[in-house]
């Protein structure tokens, strides 16, 4: 009898996301908002941006939640999200567990703020990682010589300043960044098929 050959296992496919979100106050206490982000997996590269209001503590929200929205989930992938907002990390990580025992309420008694874009993050968290992705996010400081995270913050100041977006809801919002097919391919996840649902 013929032994078998162990199987080869393959290194799973690392794809790198770094985050960013920006916001001023204008006149009339109105705030301007913007978020972007950048995917790198090999040779594959992409970006997407977005202007709307919003003070930065959402805006950080937004971009991780729109790039998990962008990168498609699956077995094989290591996917590891950057972010220099600790905020926005702890809202979706360690802050999680004392927010649900009181019922989404600080301590103060005040709703938590940025409610819905957290629990979509912790959402798309969950689908990521129950499809098979290896899912890690990282803080890492701000403005610190690395070239992904400067470029989201370039990406996030200049949708601000120019009040400019790439982002396209009917198809980068289905999961449209692949590691092995064409962007906007067809795909059997849709993002807005999760709840509670937000405007993409």
């Amino acid at each position: 009898m013929t032994a078998r050959a162990p199987a080869i296992k393959s290194e799973p496919r690392a794809v790198r996301v770094y985050t960013d979100g920006s916001s001023v106050q204008q006149r009339g206490e109105r705030w301007l908002g913007s978020w972007a982000f950048n995917v790198q997996c090999g040779e594959r590269r992409a970006q997407r941006h977005g202007c709307e209001g919003g003070k930065i503590g959402a805006m950080e929200l937004k971009a991780i939640v729109r790039a998990l929205c962008f990168v498609r989930p699956g077995p094989g992938i290591a996917l590891t999200l950057y972010s220099d907002s600790q905020y926005a990390l702890a809202a979706l990580t360690t802050y999680v567990p004392q927010w649900e025992r009181n019922g989404w309420l600080l301590g103060s008694g005040q709703p938590v703020k940025n409610l819905q874009l957290i629990q979509w993050g912790l959402a798309l968290i969950a689908a990521h990682r129950r499809e098979g992705t290896l899912l890690e996010l990282k803080w890492i400081r701000g403005h610190d010589g690395i070239n992904g995270n400067h470029h989201a913050d370039c990406l996030a100041t200049r949708a601000r300043r120019e009040r400019s977006t790439n982002w396209n809801k009917d198809t980068d919002a289905k999961f449209a960044f692949s590691t092995t097919a064409p962007l906007h391919g067809t795909h059997r996840y849709h993002a807005v098929s999760l709840r509670p649902a937000i405007p993409l």
